[in-house]
């Protein structure tokens, strides 16, 4: 199994563009993505500074492929850049550079905000933080997730 990230933040795509990224809906959207061979399992971290969708997938090749169309057609809506486009304002990521960034952000070593990891698990006291997880065994790699962001230091 291979892991494969695609996403935006801040330093690569301006609000307007990312705005076009938030969902309201995302287990739909990504039941989705999941419905495509290649996709075996789909996480979507969604903030107001980042959008990121992490898969697992057996053929990284395909996957990457999924994941343009997906924030093209089905995460924007069609109202968000093109495919071609996205590659301008994202990042990818692939194997252990992806699991890196995804325990990197989960632990904000990559800015000084508290960690995505030990905010406020309810909605209303965190509405602009959304983590939505679709597949077999999504459960699992997310407590080793937050197990591993809790013993990063915090500034």
């Amino acid at each position: 199994m291979k892991i494969v990230l695609l996403g935006m933040n801040h330093r690569t795509a301006p609000v307007d563009v990312r705005e076009h990224f938030a969902s309201d809906e995302p287990g739909a959207l990504l039941q989705k993505l999941v419905d495509r061979p290649e996709i075996v399992e789909a996480t979507l971290l969604s903030t107001c500074n980042r959008v990121e969708v992490v898969v697992t997938t057996e053929n990284p090749d395909g996957a990457k492929y999924a994941l343009y169309e997906f924030f093209a057609r089905d995460l924007a809506n069609g109202e968000g850049p093109a495919a071609g486009a996205l590659e301008e304002l994202t990042y990818l990521r692939q194997g252990r550079e992806a699991v890196e960034h995804v325990f990197r952000v989960a632990s904000s070593i990559d800015r000084s905000k508290m960690p995505i990891a030990r905010r406020p698990r309810r909605a209303s006291l965190e509405p602009s933080s959304h983590v939505s997880f679709k597949g077999p065994s999504r459960r699992p790699n997310v407590s080793r997730t937050k197990r591993g962001s809790r013993s990063a230091p915090y500034p």
